[in-house]
């Protein structure tokens, strides 16, 4: 029973992920169906999805993070942020398959915003 009930919860998550990606921040979801389907012991297919499916759920949530992270710097006009907020931009970016300069930013710019 334990296993069935694992199964449902990660379906869940995965229909979660799907309608989630276009506000981004899905990479707990894809951990959580990961943790999910091992605990029932089943495959992603199981659940309807497969590796490129929760690889392009991610690619698209990571560049959707990136568009919103500098969206907001550039709304509010950061000019100077935390070194997390910086290295949280490089993650997304990096997962989004990406460089700097796709979103308008380049190497030097990010560095004189770090503090």
């Amino acid at each position: 029973m334990k296993k069935d009930a694992a199964k449902r919860e990660a379906i869940g998550w995965l229909e979660t992920a799907r309608k989630q990606v276009l506000r981004g921040n899905v990479e707990y979801t894809i951990q959580q169906i990961r943790k999910l389907i091992a605990e029932a012991n089943c495959s992603l297919e199981d659940i309807g999805t497969n590796e490129p499916g929760l690889n392009d759920l991610f690619v698209a949530g990571c560049k959707i993070d990136a568009i919103n992270t500098i969206s907001r710097w550039r709304r509010d006009g950061v000019v100077k942020t935390i070194r997390s907020n910086v290295d949280f931009l490089r993650k997304c970016i990096a997962g989004a398959g990406c460089v700097l300069e796709d979103f308008g930013l380049t190497e030097e710019r990010l560095r004189a915003m770090s503090m």
